[in-house]
């Protein structure tokens, strides 16, 4: 049920990117933006994600800004972001692999040091792709 295609990301119309320059103001705009689907948002209870579980989700999200390449934000970012200690990240992360949303794969630099991970969303995809005729059916 993996499609690829449905990962890939559309270049919005300059009207749409126009109209939430507007609503948003030019210069919160200007700081970016990340593509967020709507039905990771009204799914989140049936998806099994705490509030918690859904941010570091959308932190994740914030760094995947091309297809194909995951992203790799350290834990330290991201708990700084929360207001989280590095260590609860780790665990809610851990969780996150558990329940099949993400898949960690470590990275070491090039003297061997620890880097940060590459976090693989498939996982969410692929849940979001099941959930998703479900909600248009409902639609």
């Amino acid at each position: 049920m993996n499609n690829p295609d449905v990962a890939k990301l559309q270049p919005p119309k300059k009207g749409d990117i126009k109209a939430l320059e507007k609503r948003w103001g030019t210069k919160v705009w200007a700081i970016g933006f990340t593509g967020v689907p709507s039905l990771l948002i009204r799914g989140q209870r049936r998806l099994g994600l705490s509030p918690v579980q859904l941010n570091v989700l959308l932190q994740l999200l914030d760094h995947w800004q091309k297809r194909g390449n995951m992203p790799l934000p350290s834990k330290k970012t991201i708990a700084e972001r929360m207001g989280m200690t590095p260590r609860y990240i780790q665990q809610i992360i851990k969780e996150l692999e558990g329940a099949g949303f993400v898949a960690r794969k470590f990275r070491k630099t090039s003297v061997g040091d620890w880097n940060t991970n590459v976090y693989d969303l498939g996982g969410l995809v692929g849940k979001l792709q099941e959930l998703e005729p479900e909600f248009t059916k409902a639609k």
